[in-house]
């Protein structure tokens, strides 16, 4: 419990029957204060909170998507659309497997950048690769890619796959298309460890030429631009990327304070951050605290200012002892910074 400071006011009478062991008001008052105050401070043996709002209505539209799959059509959508699946990852070391995600991730950033591409929301898709028992299996390749792409409704999916060696990793990216299930090779390269912010970089642009979209000069520069320079933040922001892709939101908020932890300045970390913090229902311990400092607070205001004694308001309390007079009693609850 936070440490609670009490002002009292307003007038009062003594009678001397708190010093004879028996309750009196104020005791009875002091009684009460801990009882309203003890919901807003435990709430032990709850149940697990239900799916954030935007999850269920997510994974309740990818089991609609797979329920009617027969009935969808992909060829009326717009090359526009675009997909973004991480990437295959099988065979890779953890750190390697969340650097794939990672990529992934950015370029879905990356492309949103560009007004002519309307990205799929992550959440959509990840829903659609929980449903498909792919968000872990490795097996988001282009084999895959274009039922994906059907089920969110995305005309292009991009997929690619990691290859690791020593210090070095190839990349490959493509483009599958929904409609007609065709994939197209978009890039290929090597890279080292140290090299892959650049390189994600390189593939965004080709990217774009293959998407067939001409960036302005303003989101170039903003594409180009690096969200961290610490591959060690990367890998745990990657690592945030996988736990969202399999809707384990409270674990992504970890990695992504991982992330903050190594690079403070990683901005683009921060604002997936506090997303996964609100799809898994968590706040920082200073707002909860907040939360339930006010909710006390109004409760037990809303006891101490009704007048004890004369009329009896709606569940106020009243004392013959004190028939014309009024206790004021605030509470200030201070919450640690």
């Amino acid at each position: 419990m936070p440490n609670v400071n009490r002002a009292v006011g307003g007038h009062h009478r003594h009678d001397g029957s708190m010093g004879r062991g028996r309750t009196g008001p104020l005791g009875w008052v002091a009684v009460i204060a801990v009882l309203l105050a003890m919901p807003a401070c435990y709430h032990g043996g709850a149940a697990a909170p239900a799916p954030h709002p935007r999850v269920k209505e997510a994974q309740d539209a990818a089991r609609h998507a797979i329920a009617v799959e027969a009935q969808l059509k992909p060829d009326t959508l717009s090359p526009k659309t675009v997909g973004v699946l991480p990437f295959d990852q099988t065979g890779l070391d953890s750190n390697t497997a969340a650097l794939g995600y990672g990529l992934a991730d950015l370029l879905r950033v990356d492309l949103a950048k560009s007004s002519q591409l309307r990205i799929v929301d992550r959440l959509r898709l990840d829903a659609i690769m929980h449903e498909l028992a792919l968000a872990s299996s490795g097996r988001a390749d282009s084999s895959t890619a274009p039922r994906v792409g059907r089920l969110v409704q995305a005309r292009r999916v991009v997929y690619g796959a990691l290859d690791a060696q020593a210090n070095a990793m190839g990349v490959s990216v493509g483009v599958a298309d929904a409609a007609t299930r065709q994939v197209q090779p978009a890039v290929s390269q090597q890279m080292k460890l140290d090299n892959v912010l650049d390189a994600e970089k390189q593939i965004a642009l080709r990217l774009f030429e293959n998407l067939g979209v001409t960036l302005t000069p303003a989101e170039r520069a903003a594409v180009e631009e690096r969200p961290t320079k610490s591959i060690a933040a990367f890998i745990a922001y990657g690592k945030a990327a996988r736990y969202e892709t399999e809707l384990r939101f409270a674990d992504a908020v970890g990695a992504y304070d991982e992330a903050l932890r190594l690079d403070p300045g990683f901005t683009l970390a921060a604002t997936q951050r506090d997303e996964a913090a609100a799809l898994a229902g968590l706040t920082t311990r200073r707002n909860a605290l907040a939360r339930a400092s006010a909710m006390t607070i109004d409760r037990l205001n809303a006891v101490f200012t009704t007048p004890i004694g004369g009329g009896q308001p709606p569940g106020g309390v009243t004392d013959p002892a004190f028939p014309a007079t009024t206790i004021t009693i605030f509470i200030t609850i201070l919450t640690p910074r």
